[in-house]
């Protein structure tokens, strides 16, 4: 049964994984999400052990459909930010996944119930166009592989405690 938000739209669920954050934006970093969900949150903060001068923090969020897309644009404009939202499907919209890496830039993709990414026919067809060894580039570009592969060791630092926090 959908969530449904106080203006009659229906609410979703994410994850907000900041996997390395320097520390002089920390202070930045709370206030711009404080200010996209709504409210304040009690982060805590973990040292990142492979980004130098660099902490991490994991955060659960709960609010209006489509709010992934706007923590990804906000989070977006803080150099040096590596960071992952996801944002679970409602009724009308697909799950989605984002990954802002500073090397890279934003990566965006529609992920099903299970967590997968999502192509579209188009721009499957649009891969198959090419030579086969840029197809297989734009392929793994388009499932965000390579932020995959950078983010991949800053998500397996282990010990994160979670906040939760929640448009009211």
């Amino acid at each position: 049964m959908p969530l449904l938000h106080a203006d009659g739209g229906e609410k979703t669920a994410g994850w907000l994984f900041i996997y390395a954050c320097r520390h002089a934006l920390v202070p930045h970093v709370e206030s711009a999400v404080a200010a996209v969900l709504g409210g304040v949150s009690l982060w805590q903060w973990q040292e990142q052990s492979l980004v130098p001068q660099s902490v991490r923090a994991e955060v659960r969020w709960r609010g209006p459909a489509g709010r992934g897309s706007t923590l990804a644009s906000t989070l977006r404009m803080f150099p040096g930010l590596y960071a992952e939202i996801t944002s679970e499907p409602t009724s009308d919209q697909m799950g989605m996944r984002y990954a802002l890496v500073p090397q890279l830039g934003l990566w965006s993709g529609a992920m099903d119930s299970l967590g997968e990414t999502m192509l579209g026919q188009e721009r499957v067809h649009a891969a198959m166009s090419l030579p086969p060894e840029q197809m297989r580039q734009e392929l793994e570009r388009i499932l965000g592989r390579p932020w995959d592969e950078v983010l991949e060791p800053l998500r397996l630092t282990e010990g994160q405690p979670t906040t939760l926090l929640r448009v009211v």
